[in-house]
């Protein structure tokens, strides 16, 4: 999903890598797996490193919505805090979209 942070009734050619930010929604609590999803390896690599690597591609920022505390501190992206409690992945965008310094977001999860 690619959505602007502010309104705008004109129409602007695909966007530059810096003026995007990225968010990569994984501040879930994974409760029907039974364990953190984002350490689940696939093909020898984590689950979260799939849509991270799309993110640090098309973007020049990646932020990560983490839900209700820091995670993932060895990605080394800021982490953005849900503003309401267990508000789901609508939290995470939110808190996205309060902290993207583009006009530009790209949301993965």
């Amino acid at each position: 999903m690619l959505a602007r942070t502010s309104a705008s009734t004109s129409t602007h050619p695909a966007p530059e890598r810096a003026a995007v930010t990225g968010l990569l929604l994984c501040g879930g609590k994974s409760s029907r797996m039974g364990r953190d999803k984002a350490h689940v390896l696939l093909s020898g690599r984590r689950l979260l490193e799939y849509p991270l690597e799309a993110l640090r591609e098309g973007a020049g920022t990646v932020l990560v919505a983490s839900g209700d505390g820091p995670r993932f501190p060895e990605l080394g992206l800021e982490c953005v805090l849900d503003p309401v409690p267990d508000g789901g992945p609508l939290a995470g965008l939110v808190a996205g979209l309060s902290s993207a310094r583009t006009h530009w977001l790209a949301v993965l999860a």
